[in-house]
Parts: C-alpha cells; structure tokens; sequence
C-alpha cells in the first residue's frame, strides 16, 4: 500500500484500524506513518459522531440477557466492535456478565496461539492480526496484545 493510498483512505474518513486492517499492520503503525508523513489527525469529536453506534435496547437485552449470547456473536449481528456492545450495555444499565457466566476469556482461547505460532503466522506467512483473530476466534486487540507480550516486532508499512 503506497503513501498516498494510505493519505486518502484516512482523509476519506476510514479508521485507523479499518486501514491497518487492509494493510495488514496494526492502528498504531498507520498512525505512525501518518505522522511522519505531516498528515493532520481528524478530530476525536468528528470521530466519535462517526464511529458512535447506539444499539436498540429490547434487541440488545434480548441478545445478552436471554439467549445468552457473547459479545463476539451480537458484534456480527449489529456489525459493530466489542467496545460498541460494552457502552450500549452500560448506557442502558444491563448487568455485565461476570465469573462463570462471562464470554470465555482471552487467555483461555489464546492458549494454543504460542510465541511460534504467532510469529509464523503473523512474520512469516504474512496475515494481518486481522486475519489471525478471525482463525483463532478472538479480538484484533487479543492478538495485538499477545504480539506485544511475545516481544515480536510490528511489521512495517
């Protein structure tokens, strides 16, 4: 991906995220690399009226409270991320499920994704963290944070 594709994906109003995702690196090596090319950071407001998804209440307690189902599962019914689910949750006062109840955690569905394993999927075969979330069933964030743990280096734009 050139420069200037990256320039006008970001000025066109696509996330950081979105465009680290079609590149195959991380947020924060898009953001890096805006910065040392001069481009100017939108706004956090702009961001938050673009990004901001405010869920239907009924729909919402229904997926969570009754059917039981994890945050994984409503992100793709309402196609929105995690963090989307957790402050609609809060905002309409629905109980967060917690102890034996809770969606299964990172580390437990992270466990078979080693140091080795990451790094030859992420380094040597080239996917995106994206890409290895997807497989393994967890968050981009839970592959980021275990790239960050494994003292593996980012890839480079």
């Amino acid at each position: 991906m050139t420069n200037r594709n990256i320039t006008e994906l970001y000025k066109s109003g696509m996330s950081l995220a979105e465009i680290g995702t079609r590149a195959g690196v991380s947020r924060q090596a898009v953001q890096q690399k805006l910065k040392r090319l001069g481009v100017e950071r939108r706004d956090v407001k702009d961001k938050m009226q673009t990004v901001r998804k405010v869920l239907d209440e009924q729909l919402l307690r229904d997926l969570y409270l009754n059917q039981k189902l994890s945050y994984k599962k409503i992100e793709k019914w309402f196609g929105v991320e995690h963090k989307a689910i957790i402050r609609n949750l809060k905002e309409y006062g629905i109980p967060i499920r917690t102890g034996e109840n809770a969606d299964i955690s990172r580390r437990s569905k992270t466990k078979e994704l080693n140091r080795k394993t990451l790094k030859d999927l992420y380094h040597e075969k080239g996917l995106s963290t994206y890409a290895i979330a997807k497989i393994y069933g967890v968050s981009q964030s839970a592959v980021m944070h275990l790239i960050r743990e494994y003292k593996l280096k980012d890839k480079q734009i």
